[in-house]
């Protein structure tokens, strides 16, 4: 190449890198700088370097690796633009992108530097992305400034996917829920608090179909509250929803409110209108809105007449000045006002009140009057019945002086001078009859003394105003319980106070009675297994039963010294927190209790679980919690029984592989993008049924086992196996494609190929199905798997079951006399006596397969009952007589063989209608029946049986004649002599 051909190449490589728009360079090979446009060159200088130290003929990667050396806060991210470099100029990558931050002074700036092939070297590009940078960090800030703002919202908010599963929840509905954000993440919202399906008026449902904002009130039992429910669905721009965000407001004090003011306004309409007081509502012009029954009776007035009227005009009869107007701006302004007055009725007579005016204030604003009006006209009436009650009065106190004299212990009521106003004499302190004298002084009267008590407990009660209450010893060795109390005016002074003393000289015999019993209680729970413990929490000091050392497998003495870190130190660390919550729950006062079942580790190394129960008994005078007791009871071997019982909830009994129940809950977990492809392998055991039937149960379980034991050698650890239904599994693959799917179903086919038990192949119908879209539903693959298995099952159950069958054909041999040989004459005899009656070709297959499948039954039967030489017994021949239905079972499983089934299950039927199982006769036996139960005997005679030596040709056809009629249907047995007699 000419010099004027370079230059012209390194002019059109500059216009070229000039033309970007980011700091552009192009490296050689060794990452030597070839070429920079002008960005780059103004960027070097505006960070303070010389173009030249940046520019052609300069080692980029030395620049970069001097930046190492130096004070740099970002040296890392140097390193590994290095290795991104060297890594494209290498070949190993085709490019390379790294984002940077390069701040400088003035502002904080970042940078995205991208590497890629070019030439024999790298063309490195660095473009400025502050402004999405800032973007994105303003976005984060936003973010979590939401995030602190919806946590710090008293409501529960919750988001929701269109799904209705839970994205999130705040701070106060993790704190109401009691429960973890992780906890809740993927779960529907009602089984958060223990439901099985939504509420019925789920707000968040009825939002999902109208994609609107949705309001709902009802009462949550299981949040121990009444909310409103908000739910506003968040939808992209194409109108799809995207999320539901549920708001939960506690409205519980509202609603209890708007009940408290409904049964107070009930209250208030039933005096209202079942006053004895005539009463009139009026508004806050005194205009009339409302009357009672009492007031239309007093006042003659209907509510129609005066509704809207000022009440003062209504009851002047236009006697104008009469009524003081200024006590109606009173009540308006809050006060009530009460005077006597006169008001007229409707016929204008005059009648004397007591008027009440009560404002009616609603929200701290008075809307209205209560104006009531008490008749006083009869006054003298009044009077007489207040003296009645006085009367009354008089007779009630002497009732009431009666029913204390009956009190057993001492009852008396004293003035502030200690004189004695009133006592029932009784009790402790019993007076002699001479001294029961009032208004004296209780210390003369009870201690015959003449000063007051020195111990004088009334004295102390006079002064602080509080009641007392204390037990006191006599010097005798007595008790009595004393009890002092102030009765007090409406200012607060004591002006009386009451004594009651009573003799617990027994009552303390009891409780001391008790305190031995609770020792000795002490010293049966010593004897127990159960350990006890003490706990100062304030001072960490602890004391525990040697019980409770046992549990763990120690004594008392090798754990000292004993403090609460002796505790902490044998609890499993996963419990620790929980135990601590529990506590703090319990200090707070939010249980009653502490009770919570954690691990300890035993002595030997094992965990065992304890059920620790306590409660804090004292507490210090500052309201902390001091002293707490508690026990410890070891429940390994429930807890060992609880988790035998969920490991049964979800594995099946027989094949101990998870169930039905645990991989659904197990597709849904794994229903996520980070186990695509998700495949799904279902299996199922041909010709199961007919196994049962046939075999038995046992050999079918044999079977099942054997099953499970294959799947499992086939699979790998991560995949999940369920027996899914009766004879059916389902295989759970993540992370597996439809490659990986066939070798592992290859592997399964391969384990049953060499399996027989007693005689019995085993052999699968086996479905696939492959998720590789997170849009695909996974249940539909199952679907998609099921069917697959049943199309294999159509190509492999003939086959299978033709194998089962010929295996069940052996077995009968081997158990018996029905030798291959037998069936094949009985074919040879059937098909020709067929032939013979005209029977359509068809007739003559089902014909041909009834002759070697007849006594199939057979197979189920003991071989000591099939090959006894001697008489059966009557039960054995009961045994025997079955065999037409249970070889009409078997059939009956299979679709090949169904056609010959009713014919297998008659063919003992006799003519004249002595046979079995049902004892038909004539023509309503099946006909070919009819032809096997003729040649069948006619090959039994001429063989032989161990109990019976074999007839000639012409004795046996001799035979049948003479059954004729009575065994066998006569013109078939006609037919098959005339023909066995014609053949050689």
């Amino acid at each position: 190449m000419s010099y004027n051909d370079k230059s012209n190449e390194d002019l059109v490589l500059k216009n070229f890198l000039d033309s970007l728009p980011h700091n552009a360079a192009v490296l050689d090979g060794e990452g030597l700088i070839i070429c920079v446009n002008n960005r780059w060159e103004d960027f070097a200088r505006q960070n303070g370097l010389n173009p030249g130290e940046c520019g052609p003929g300069v080692s980029y990667l030395q620049v970069l690796e001097k930046a190492t050396e130096k004070d740099y806060e970002d040296i890392e991210e140097v390193k590994r633009a290095i290795s991104g470099i060297q890594a494209v100029i290498s070949g190993d990558k085709e490019e390379y992108s790294q984002e940077y931050p390069c701040h400088s002074p003035e502002e904080k700036r970042w940078f995205k530097m991208g590497i890629t092939l070019f030439r024999q070297g790298a063309l490195v590009l660095h473009e400025n992305i502050t402004e999405r940078k800032k973007a994105e960090l303003e976005a984060e800030r936003q973010k979590e400034l939401l995030n602190q703002t919806i946590d710090g919202i008293p409501d529960i908010i919750g988001i929701q996917r269109s799904d209705l599963t839970i994205k999130q929840y705040n701070q106060a509905g993790l704190n109401k829920l009691n429960k973890e954000l992780e906890d809740v993440k993927g779960k529907k919202c009602f089984e958060l608090i223990g439901k099985e399906e939504r509420c019925e008026n789920c707000a968040t449902v009825q939002a999902k179909k109208s994609k609107k904002l949705e309001k709902v009130e009802k009462q949550i039992p299981e949040l121990n509250g009444y909310f409103v429910c908000i739910s506003n669905p968040i939808k992209d721009d194409e109108g799809n929803i995207k999320f539901i965000v549920e708001q939960l407001r506690d409205i519980s004090k509202r609603k209890e409110n708007e009940e408290e003011l409904k049964k107070r306004k009930e209250r208030l309409e039933t005096l209202f209108s079942s006053s004895t007081s005539a009463i009139a509502t009026l508004d806050e012009n005194n205009r009339i809105r409302n009357i009672n029954d009492k007031f239309k009776k007093v006042f003659g007035y209907k509510l129609e007449e005066i509704r809207g009227k000022d009440l003062d005009e209504v009851l002047e009869r236009g006697r104008s000045g009469r009524v003081d107007r200024s006590l109606t701006e009173q009540v308006l302004t809050g006060h009530k006002v009460r005077k006597q007055g006169t008001r007229y009725d409707r016929d204008g007579n005059p009648r004397k009140f007591i008027i009440k005016g009560l404002p009616i204030e609603v929200l701290g604003s008075v809307e209205g009057i209560y104006a009531i009006f008490e008749d006083i006209t009869g006054l003298n009436q009044v009077q007489e019945e207040l003296e009645k009650k006085n009367r009354e009065l008089e007779r009630s106190e002497k009732r009431f002086q009666r029913m204390l004299s009956v009190i057993p212990d001492m009852v008396s009521i004293h003035d502030t001078n200690m004189n004695i106003v009133y006592s029932n004499w009784n009790g402790f302190a019993r007076v002699p009859e001479d001294k029961q004298k009032l208004d004296t002084k209780c210390y003369r009267t009870y201690r015959d003394r003449d000063d007051i008590c020195p111990d004088c407990k009334a004295k102390e009660v006079l002064e602080t105003g509080e009641p007392l209450l204390k037990e006191v010893q006599l010097s005798e060795g007595g008790w009595y319980d004393l009890r002092v109390l102030p009765i007090k005016y409406e200012k607060g002074e004591a002006k009386y106070f009451v004594e009651w003393v009573r003799d617990i000289t027994d009552e303390k015999k009891k409780r001391e009675k008790i305190e031995d019993q609770k020792e000795r209680l002490a010293s049966i729970i010593e004897s127990t297994n159960v350990g006890t413990w003490e706990w100062n929490v304030q001072t960490g000091e602890v004391n525990f039963n040697e019980k409770w050392a046992e549990m763990i497998g120690y004594t008392l003495e090798e754990l000292e010294p004993i403090t609460i870190e002796t505790w902490r130190k044998f609890t499993h660390p996963e419990d620790l927190n929980k135990s601590q919550e529990k506590l703090t729950k319990h200090f707070r006062g939010e249980k009653e209790q502490y009770h919570i079942e954690y691990r300890m580790r035993h002595k030997e190394g094992h965990w065992i679980w304890v059920l620790d129960r306590g409660r804090v008994v004292t507490w210090t005078n500052d309201g902390r919690p001091e002293w707490m007791y508690g026990t410890h009871l070891d429940i390994t071997e429930r807890k060992n029984r609880q988790e035998k019982i969920e490991y049964m909830s979800y594995h099946d009994e027989l094949t101990d592989l998870y169930n039905r129940n645990y991989l659904k809950e197990k597709m849904k977990d794994m229903d996520v993008i980070p186990e695509l492809p998700i495949s799904i392998i279902m299996a199922d055991i041909n010709g199961l049924k007919l196994i049962n039937d046939t075999y038995g149960h046992e050999v079918g379980d044999e079977l099942l086992i054997k099953t499970a034991e294959i799947l499992r050698d086939s699979t790998r650890e991560k995949d999940f196996i369920a027996r899914w239904s009766g004879d059916e599994f389902v295989i759970l693959l993540p992370e597996t494609d439809i490659d990986e799917v066939w070798k592992i179903r290859n592997r399964i086919e391969e384990g049953c190929s060499d399996v027989n038990i007693d005689g019995v192949p085993l052999t699968l119908g086996i479905g696939e199905a492959t998720k590789t879209k997170f849009e695909e539903d996974i249940f539909d693959k199952l679907h998609e798997s099921e069917d697959n298995m049943h199309k294999d099952k159509l190509t492999r159950s003939r086959s299978g079951k033709n194998k089962l069958v010929k295996n069940l054909l052996n077995t009968l041999s081997a158990k018996s006399d029905e030798t291959r040989e037998h069936a094949m004459r009985m074919t040879a005899y059937a098909h020709n006596l067929g032939e013979e009656v005209n029977l359509p070709s068809r007739q003559l297959n089902n014909l041909s397969l009834l002759a070697s499948l007849h006594d199939i039954g057979k197979v189920t039967i003991s071989e000591d009952i099939l090959k006894k030489p001697g008489k059966l017994s009557n039960e054995e021949w009961e045994i025997i007589k079955q065999h037409p239905e249970r070889g009409y079972i078997i059939a009956s499983a299979s679709e090949e063989f169904v056609p010959i089934a009713q014919e297998i299950l008659y063919h003992h039927e006799k003519w004249d209608g002595t046979g079995y199982p049902e004892g038909l006769e004539g023509e309503s036996i099946p006909f070919l029946s009819r032809i096997i139960t003729i040649v069948d005997a006619y090959d039994v005679m001429t063989t032989g049986r161990p109990y019976q030596g074999p007839m000639s040709k012409d004795e046996a056809l001799k035979e049948i004649i003479d059954c004729a009629g009575s065994q066998f249907d006569p013109a078939l047995a006609k037919q098959y002599v005339k023909m066995m007699e014609n053949s050689p």
